[in-house]
């Protein structure tokens, strides 16, 4: 079985930068047409992408890619890092070009958004650095629409009440920052909170302070709670909590859901199991659809 860690992306949009000069470049784009087609605009940015052999790119280093299947928003790539190996032949030490790959889903369809990094450590050190990869890469085109992404990993609710049980009476303040809202599913649990976010024009927190000489008692059974807990799990948006000591706990750092595929389904052959291993990809997505597992996060 092969392991896969999950993430979440995030659109958000480039309405007032820092930068007025980069501003003015982009002031003719029309920010609402691409907020509306998000989706396609990153779609059809991976179709250019395996079409021209584009590679993945962080700095200055490229990162080779090849399109294994594609189909209706979902996407099974193959990214490949570069390296050199060293070798010893006659007693003459060089190094030679190596360049492990790792699979990688893209769940592209409409208000999914979701992607699956194989772990594979001689490929990648970890599947959060090549995310960023991807994430650096598809900015840099996505600029270009006045749009931005954001991949997050995912991690489990659960974790965030595992804290507040090792630390009882402990707790002097819980901070939640939650992403531009842009999945539906999101919005459905906290929409409330999100509300201001395209009045501001920027992404809303939520914080609980302790009264002086007081400490938080957060509990599951608090909704309002639980909602941005899921939420932010789901997203991967990391929940900051302070202990009465000064000590300061990050809860999803670097994310922690992981899930596993038959290694089958990552096969490169174009033989009479193809169709099969295509279908269990897209098993294997529906499985992780925030749409349908919300609840289970």
């Amino acid at each position: 079985m092969a392991k896969l860690q999950i993430f979440t992306y995030e659109f958000s949009y480039i309405n007032c930068p820092e930068d007025r000069g980069l501003f003015k470049e982009l002031e003719r784009v029309d920010v609402k047409e691409s907020r509306l087609n998000k989706q396609k605009i990153l779609d059809d940015y991976l179709h250019y992408m395996a079409d021209e052999g584009v590679p993945f790119k962080k700095g200055k280093k490229e990162y080779k890619q090849i399109v294994v299947w594609q189909e209706d928003g979902i996407w099974d790539l193959r990214i490949a890092n570069n390296k050199k190996q060293k070798i010893e032949h006659e007693f003459i030490k060089k190094k030679i070009p190596d360049n492990p790959s790792c699979a990688v889903f893209i769940d592209n369809r409409k208000d999914v958004q979701t992607i699956a990094i194989q772990k594979l450590t001689e490929a990648f050190y970890s599947p959060v650095a090549l995310s960023k990869i991807m994430m650096e890469t598809f900015n840099l085109y996505l600029a270009q629409r006045r749009l931005k992404i954001t991949i997050a990993p995912r991690f489990d609710s659960h974790e965030f009440w595992k804290i507040v049980t090792n630390h009882p009476y402990k707790i002097k303040m819980v901070n939640f920052k939650f992403p531009f809202p842009n999945l539906p599913v999101i919005s459905d649990l906290i929409g409330n909170i999100l509300d201001t976010a395209d009045d501001m024009n920027g992404a809303p927190r939520l914080s609980w302070e302790a009264n002086d000489d007081e400490v938080l008692t957060p509990h599951e059974g608090k909704d309002l709670l639980n909602r941005c807990v899921k939420a932010c799990a789901a997203t991967g948006s990391e929940i900051k909590l302070k202990l009465t000591n000064g000590t300061n706990i990050i809860c999803g750092e670097n994310g922690s859901q992981e899930r596993e595929i038959n290694d089958e389904a990552l096969s490169q052959e174009y033989d009479d199991l193809f169709d099969s291993k295509c279908q269990m990809i897209t098993d294997f997505l529906n499985s992780i659809n925030l749409n349908t597992t919300i609840g289970n996060v």
